[in-house]
């Protein structure tokens, strides 16, 4: 017959101890990065909408500038969907 232990159950007995810690171990570093990967591609692809916003607006204050709407170059320096802003032109949001 089976003799009783007091000793705990853990999940993989077939494993000696030391594997045993590397297969969890290796178990939480594989949920950690199904956790930051996702983070970190969202948050480099917020960063190129940014640079990619940055980039229309910059175009629509140079169109601006050559139809003689604005004054000077000066008004391309700066954020210039700031300028664009503060000129009263807009970008067309999405659907627009």
């Amino acid at each position: 017959m089976l003799e009783e232990t007091n000793a705990r159950v853990t999940g993989f007995k077939v494993f000696r101890p030391g594997v045993e810690a590397a297969l969890k171990a290796l178990a939480v570093a594989a949920l950690l990065a199904l956790l930051v990967l996702p983070l970190a591609w969202g948050y480099q692809q917020r960063n190129e909408a940014r640079l990619w916003r940055e980039i229309a607006c910059t175009y629509r204050l140079k169109e601006a500038l050559s139809d003689g709407r604005l004054l000077t170059p000066a008004d391309l320096r700066g954020e210039a969907c700031a300028r664009l802003s503060e000129l009263g032109l807009q970008l067309a949001g999405r659907g627009d």
